[in-house]
């Protein structure tokens, strides 16, 4: 999926880059004369470049950036508002690397702002509040810390919904939880660790704070030996946590069903933990060196349950990857644990030598288990690694390999045969083979035809082909593959796909010299991107009114016309507006 979805997009840049005279103009370099003195507008530039190295977790770019956006304020006297987003700005970052002690004045002076300036009740001087509370209990200081925590929650509770953020409140819950819990003072803990647990379920933001609430209240639950209701806390949140954040950090759930494994085996109800484990243990295997002493942990605390559940025979499948993990050779265990111990050591390598190495290994085991999944697998890893070399012609030997074993254990119509096609077909593409590319992609979407649930993988695969025969000047073909590109869409949820194809359909239309059936599907993409505006749909409203005007129908290419200058006026907006991160 990954590989289609990586696809999808570099095709969209290529065929949708064209960005319109009236934003380029915006982006031209300042003269000469300006350099001297900022603009206004360099401070909302080192704003957004705080934002992007802020939510990739690099907070020291993102101290560089804010630092020099309180700079420029102070250099130009800007409003009293952005030096409070500078400061706080900069607080959030110096938080983050623990300079807690530097952090506390700056945080002190956004809110002292931001109280003056700001109503009583506003999501920035709850952010302000959250940061001094915790730039206090970096320094020892939770007393001083609890009436800013008590601040934050009262903003929260009384805001208004279009400014709730139930992450940030959860953060604040659970921020004077702790205090309370470390005090000893459980009885006043638990209810907030309780409340945190509670607005998460019900949020609509779905961040990765649950993790902190359910260790926290599973530590105070196991302080008070309420273990029962540790577990019943675990089986009632684990699935909640799966629903919402399991396709994006699934790691995460996987630790915290160890952690409820170890609830179980505290009450001595091995088969549950060991059924747990067995869940987590393949998604820790994908997790990398981090995840590798919790990996040997659950593998042993798996080995122990085992021999309580006198399922002696499953043991040694257990420990050979044990061996692996440890680097201890384990002749005598079988193929099949040889082979998922290599794996998971190649899973935590970075050194590509060794992966080679590892790789070769285990497809020597693999080999000895005859054909099947697990030979299939190691195949397809080996060619993703000569692709990654440009070695295509020897990936596209493994893959030929991969695919009959894949046949043969999922099935003709399964998606482990279609992603096999797929791969090839970019292989081919690579090396300019258009009948065998050709070729790949029928039968790719001939396989996932078959499988109702993977329509928007049937929709990029069509766009896929329809892209080849456009590239050509094969326009009937190119027609036929869109349309059930844009039928497959129609059936699937996000509307991004149903958008990529009706632009396919525009742009291939107005290519071939039909203005009425371009017309048709750019009236369509826009209708859909109207609510979410970006530079694509900017493009296509120009499209648009273009077709419009060579139809003679002027009154309407006007009306788009100006939709486009609002969408233009919306993203500049957009891209001045501060960031509700601070």
């Amino acid at each position: 999926m990954k590989v289609q979805l990586c696809r999808l997009l570099l095709i969209s840049v290529f065929f949708f880059s064209g960005v319109p005279a009236s934003l380029a103009q915006t982006a031209q370099a300042p003269t000469d004369a300006s350099k001297s003195r900022p603009e206004s507008f360099e401070w909302d530039r080192q704003i957004e470049l705080f934002d992007e190295a802020y939510n990739d977790d690099n907070y020291v770019e993102a101290e560089r950036f804010a630092r020099k956006s309180l700079e420029i304020a102070e250099q130009l006297h800007l409003d009293d508002a952005k030096r409070a987003t500078s400061l706080s700005s900069l607080g959030q970052s110096l938080r983050h690397q623990k300079k807690y002690s530097a952090a506390e004045p700056l945080f002190r002076e956004a809110l002292a702002i931001r109280e003056k300036i700001l109503p009583l009740i506003n999501f920035r001087t709850a952010y302000a509040l959250e940061g001094l509370a915790v730039s206090l209990v970096g320094q020892n200081r939770p007393g001083e810390a609890e009436p800013y925590y008590l601040r934050a929650i009262a903003i929260w509770d009384r805001i208004d919904k279009e400014e709730y953020q139930s992450c940030h409140h959860g953060v604040v819950l659970d921020g004077l939880g702790r205090i309370y819990f470390q005090a000893g003072s459980y009885e006043k803990a638990e209810p907030l660790y309780e409340r945190a647990l509670d607005v998460w379920t019900k949020g609509k933001d779905h961040c990765a704070l649950i993790r902190s609430v359910m260790d926290d209240l599973a530590a105070l639950y196991w302080a008070q030996g309420k273990i029962e209701r540790c577990g019943q806390m675990y089986e009632q949140t684990i699935p909640l946590l799966d629903q919402g954040l399991g396709d994006e950090q699934p790691e995460l759930i996987a630790e915290q069903r160890v952690k409820l494994a170890r609830v179980y085996m505290a009450e001595k109800k091995p088969a549950e933990a060991v059924s747990l484990l067995q869940q987590a243990i393949p998604v820790l295997q994908q997790g990398g060196p981090s995840e590798r002493e919790r990996l040997l942990q659950s593998l042993k605390n798996e080995a122990l349950l085992l021999g309580d559940l006198h399922r002696d025979s499953e043991i040694p499948r257990v420990q050979g990857q044990i061996d692996a993990i440890l680097g201890i050779k384990a002749q005598s265990v079988e193929p099949m644990v040889r082979w998922q111990g290599l794996m998971g050591l190649l899973n935590r390598s970075t050194d590509l030598a060794q992966r080679g190495e590892l790789l070769q290994q285990a497809l020597g085991e693999a080999e000895k288990l005859g054909p099947g999944r697990e030979q299939a697998q190691t195949l397809e890893i080996f060619a993703a690694q000569q692709m990654g070399s440009n070695k295509n012609e020897q990936a596209e030997v493994y893959l030929k390999r991969a695919l009959p074993m894949n046949e043969q254990v999922f099935g003709s119509g399964s998606v482990e045969v279609a992603h096999d096609y797929d791969v090839l077909a970019v292989v081919y593409q690579v090396q300019n083979k258009l009948d065998q590319q050709e070729s790949s992609l029928k039968q790719e979407i001939t396989f996932l035809e078959k499988l109702p649930k993977e329509s928007v993988r049937l929709s990029i695969a069509d766009q896929t082909l329809g892209d080849f025969y456009f590239r050509q000047k094969k326009y009937p073909e190119a027609e036929r593959a869109y349309l059930q590109s844009f039928h497959a869409a129609e059936l699937s949820p996000p509307e991004v796909m149903m958008v990529s194809a009706a632009q396919r359909l525009g742009r291939l239309y107005g290519t071939w010299e039909k203005p009425e059936q371009a017309v048709t599907y750019y009236t369509r993409a826009v209708a859909l991107e109207k609510s979410n505006p970006s530079p694509l749909y900017v493009g296509d409203l120009q499209a648009l009114a273009q077709l419009l005007r060579k139809l003679n129908r002027a009154n309407e290419a006007q009306q788009y016309d100006q939709e486009r200058q609002q969408a233009i006026d919306h993203l500049m907006r957009a891209r001045a507006t501060v960031s509700p991160t601070k």
